[in-house]
């Protein structure tokens, strides 16, 4: 190959170089771009010291791995895409427009169970009782709601 002609210590370079890829990777995952620079100096080091050659028949199989992991990795960006742009469900967004049942008397203030917890409320509209109100905002621990 190209590559051994012109220096022999590149084969062993590309291989320093892969294996501290594929290691980085292991150490911290999630980083993705170590480990495909590890694989891609790997299989350049094996095929520059020729330990596998590649014959005329491997080529479609090759072809074949590459459009299925294109087309893994389209399927994985696709979920992640949408995981990305669906609605926050914890925290204080996550409270905004449940609704609740206020425990107390709200004029203007009072406590409300909502999501299973009780919160301290405020309402700029009196709210009896037992009644079902819903939340419009969150300011600390303290929850606006409306009647609903």
């Amino acid at each position: 190959m190209l590559v051994e002609m012109i220096d022999p210590h590149i084969p062993y370079l590309l291989m320093i170089i892969g294996v501290s890829g594929i290691l980085f990777e292991w150490y911290s995952p999630g980083l993705f771009i170590p480990g495909v620079v590890g694989m891609i100096s790997l299989g350049m080091a094996c095929l520059s010291i020729q330990s596998f050659s590649i014959s005329k028949t491997a080529w479609p199989l090759i072809a074949f791995v590459v459009l299925v992991s294109l087309l893994v990795f389209g399927f994985v960006m696709k979920k992640v895409v949408v995981a990305l742009q669906a609605p926050v469900v914890t925290g204080r967004e996550g409270l905004i427009h449940q609704i609740g049942v206020a425990k107390s008397g709200l004029d203007p203030k009072g406590t409300i169970f909502v999501q299973g917890e009780v919160w301290d409320a405020v309402s700029e509209e009196p709210v009896s009782a037992n009644e079902e109100v819903v939340v419009a905002g969150v300011e600390g621990l303290v929850l606006k709601v409306k009647r609903l």
